[in-house]
């Protein structure tokens, strides 16, 4: 669709080139998946959007280049260190909004959770017609996303994306 027709529409452009990108990530085609992520960024309508575009995705994809791994000490390593990295390059202003959800999605979301919603979800509409439309497309490739490449980092995760929201949400003044 990206290749063979000519779209305007910035929120479908975003869709389209974040269901790339999530392709990209589970097929690990990490260099092309950082070009996506970028062109996915500068999509964004709002400062907010842009800002926090890519938060959880580019730290990851950077620690699977730098550690020639998407599994493993020197893999958790590096993307505890980039997704730092990137927290910290934040303003807080922008971003508090996505990495409390992010974190609360890390908190909640189960391998279980994701599975019972798409049956519940999409299993219906599915066995009637024998085909996925394309928002359950996207919604399947993101789930995997979720459940083969975030959720294994969960533990790594956690206590960076905590440590950020309560270390901000200190400075805030009292009212």
């Amino acid at each position: 669709m990206l290749r063979n027709f000519d779209i305007d529409d910035k929120a479908t452009l975003r869709a389209l080139y974040a269901a790339k990108l999530n392709v990209q990530m589970l097929t690990c085609d990490n260099e092309a998946a950082l070009s996506t992520a970028k062109t996915v960024k500068e999509l964004q309508a709002s400062p907010e959007a842009r800002a926090s575009s890519g938060i959880l995705d580019r730290p990851l994809i950077e620690a699977r280049i730098a550690s020639h791994a998407s599994a493993g000490n020197a893999f958790d390593q590096a993307f505890r260190t980039r997704l730092q990295e990137s927290l910290n390059a934040q303003d807080w202003r922008l971003v508090q909004d996505r990495v409390k959800s992010i974190r609360r999605s890390l908190e909640v979301a189960t391998p279980d959770l994701l599975v019972e919603s798409e049956k519940q979800g999409l299993d219906p509409a599915a066995a009637k017609s024998n085909t996925v439309d394309l928002a359950g497309a996207e919604t399947m490739i993101e789930d995997r996303v979720y459940l083969r490449i975030v959720y294994p980092v969960k533990a790594q995760a956690l206590p960076v994306l905590s440590a950020y929201v309560e270390a901000n949400d200190a400075r805030k003044p009292a009212m």
